[in-house]
């Protein structure tokens, strides 16, 4: 009889806030990214400095916790982490940015 070994991934729960982090962030900035696209054309600058900050400290903030992921993976062998950060961020900043744009359009801005 041949035994099948299955390999589980558990996270802990340190990763999983890491991922939730990251999610909700990765949404966040992409709904800024979005609204600093679209301020672009409203003719006010003071409306577009604010996005545009927003959008670019958010930026800061998911990079470097990806990176961090990126280090944990690469030191630890843990390539799951690799794939489940790249899923959870471009899942979220799509969404974010979707979300962002549907609010604006009805918003009209």
């Amino acid at each position: 009889m041949i035994q099948q070994k299955y390999l589980a991934v558990v996270m802990t729960a340190s990763e999983f806030t890491m991922l939730f982090c990251i999610g909700v962030l990765g949404f966040v900035q992409n709904m800024a990214g979005t609204w600093a696209s679209r301020s672009r054309n409203q003719q006010d600058v003071e409306h577009h400095r604010w996005a545009a900050i927003a959008s670019n400290l958010i930026y800061f903030l998911v990079s470097i916790l990806i990176w961090g992921q990126l280090w944990s993976s690469m030191t630890s062998g843990g390539f799951w982490k690799v794939v489940a950060t790249g899923i959870v961020y471009t899942v979220s900043t799509s969404e974010g940015s979707v979300w962002m744009m549907r609010f604006l359009i009805k918003r009209g801005r």
